[in-house]
């Protein structure tokens, strides 16, 4: 049970973190994690003067310490990468406890992607105890870590205004933007420019003029599958991103063409067939 009535005062130090994955379809993050915890036990302290050992430090079993129950309130699963039976604790001379809770969390992230694939999602993480109000354990974070990983941490704001004590860290993630456009923007400018150009190359019989109408529905059928395929990555929401306004906007131009090939065809066959013939221009 909690030693002291007293406001008990815990430090979170963020450790390490480490971005598994991200699930864009159900607005997930995965990470592995470890924080420091300290706080002050009145009870668990003892003059230097009057014992042999010097040391201002000693390794205890978590589980002979009162724990704080400061945990990830807003996760979705935690799995702890060491079991409680196992854990240690850093007692000081003073009655300063530290502790950490390396963990494998998933939490939910949601998505804002008008700006996708240029886009840069900002993730909470929030911290604080389960059972005590903020008159009995109160959380605080002593620094403001930057990790240039997969994402970073960038800040962190205390909510006070609340019945429990919090911290929330705001995860920024940044996406790299090189394989969209090499795999999606760069392939379907490509087929759009494609079928442009090829609708208004010379032809000299009906054939051709048929094959310019197979080329057009092709690419249509090929960049209607791109925007399927964007469509899968991307959670559902009530707008699309940029890069789906982008072969959207391909998917028009290519249907244009479409058309226009469809309807030029259809003049050259209808005065082909008739006896009068075109002038020589």
């Amino acid at each position: 049970m909690k030693p002291s009535d007293d406001l008990t005062t815990v430090t979170i130090t963020p450790n390490t973190f480490i971005l598994l994955s991200m699930d864009q379809t159900q607005e997930t993050i995965q990470y592995s994690e470890e924080f420091l915890l300290k706080w002050y036990d009145p009870i668990l302290h003892w003059n230097r003067s009057e014992v042999s050992y010097d040391k201002d430090w000693i390794k205890i079993e978590a589980s002979k310490a009162w724990l704080p129950d400061v945990i990830i309130t807003n996760a979705i699963s935690i799995d702890e990468l060491l079991d409680k039976d196992l854990q240690m604790a850093d007692l000081r001379y003073s009655g300063e406890i530290r502790t950490s809770l390396p963990a494998v969390v998933s939490s939910p992230c949601p998505l804002r992607i008008e700006n996708f694939p240029y886009d840069v999602q900002m993730c909470n993480i929030s911290m604080g105890s389960w059972s005590f109000d903020k008159d009995f354990v109160a959380v605080n974070s002593s620094v403001d870590i930057i990790w240039p990983q997969k994402g970073r941490i960038e800040i962190f704001r205390l909510l006070k205004e609340s019945w429990f004590s919090e911290v929330t860290y705001i995860v920024t993630l940044k996406r790299k933007p090189v394989y969209y456009v090499l795999v999606i923007q760069a392939p379907t400018f490509i087929l759009c420019t494609i079928t442009i150009f090829g609708l208004f190359t010379p032809n000299s019989n009906e054939d051709e003029r048929l094959s310019k109408v197979e080329l057009c529905l092709n690419m249509f059928a090929a960049i209607s599958m791109m925007l399927q395929l964007v469509s899968d990555m991307m959670p559902k929401a009530s707008r699309l991103p940029l890069l789906g306004n982008y072969i959207i906007a391909e998917v028009f131009v290519v249907t244009a063409a479409t058309i226009a090939a469809i309807c030029i065809q259809q003049v050259h066959h209808h005065v082909y067939m008739s006896a009068i013939r075109p002038p020589n221009w």
